[in-house]
């Protein structure tokens, strides 16, 4: 029976090796593929960086860092745009570095549909503290509450003599694991609930209705940052500050 155990435990160490060899190798591939669009980058050509960290991404992995370098790349070729969406998702993946917010800053400032009204952003980056931690991090923040509540309770049982103290630091606890708890629940629900998008084009029609056939009610620009309201067909409604509202075709823009 013994014996039976032990072949079948290795079995199952063998299945594991080899089903992440594959995922091994995938990791291997992207770290080279970042590693080249970093010298393409370096090297001046932009097009190729943007190719390779391209790559990377649709490899699964979905990095800051990547998003960032991506993003410098597409600058550096001139796509606004592109450049301003990827930055975004860098900075929804590190909110606190700086150099992607410095980054995003300054393409936004030369985007010709930037709004500078104070409140006018459609990231709302200084509404809160939901908008500077992930998720991530609230959830690490969590586990390391639920931890430190059930040391306490194991020592509120075998400690009888200091069982007042032991029973409030539990009780402390229980309550900021789930404050923490919820926090992470509502960046996560916050993000995957995003409504905004970029445009791509360096000009893009909106126009007044779902088609072609509509009139033109206004022209947005590359890096344009916009609300999404509703989408028919091919077509999605947008909104704007200061109440600009209309149709621009869903392949002109990347929803955040």
């Amino acid at each position: 029976m013994r014996s039976a155990f032990l072949w079948s435990s290795l079995g199952a160490i063998v299945v594991l090796v080899a089903a992440s060899t594959p995922a091994r190798a995938a990791s291997e591939s992207a770290h080279s593929l970042y590693e080249r669009g970093l010298s393409l980058y370096g090297d001046g050509n932009y097009e190729g960086a943007v190719d390779a960290f391209s790559e990377v991404l649709a490899a699964g992995v979905d990095d800051a860092a990547v998003h960032y370098n991506l993003a410098n790349s597409y600058f550096k070729s001139g796509r606004l745009g592109f450049a301003i969406y990827h930055y975004r998702r860098a900075h929804a993946l590190a909110p606190r570095d700086h150099d992607i917010a410095a980054n995003l800053e300054y393409a936004r400032f030369l985007a010709l549909d930037s709004v500078e009204e104070e409140g006018a952003r459609t990231d709302l980056r200084v509404e809160g503290w939901l908008d500077r931690i992930t998720s991530e991090e609230v959830f690490r923040i969590s586990v390391a509450l639920w931890i430190l509540a059930a040391a306490a309770a194991i020592f509120w049982q075998i400690l009888a003599q200091g069982g007042l103290f032991w029973r409030r630091s539990v009780m402390v606890l229980a309550i900021l694991w789930a404050i923490s708890f919820a926090g992470a629940w509502a960046v996560d629900h916050r993000a995957s609930r995003s409504n905004e998008a970029v445009v791509l084009p360096r000009e893009a029609e909106v126009r007044s209705g779902p088609g072609d056939a509509f009139g033109t009610a206004f022209v947005l620009h590359e890096g344009a940052e916009v609300v999404v309201e509703g989408e028919r067909g091919s077509w999605t409604e947008i909104s704007l500050p200061g109440e600009l509202r209309g149709w621009i075709s869903s392949d002109w823009i990347a929803r955040l």
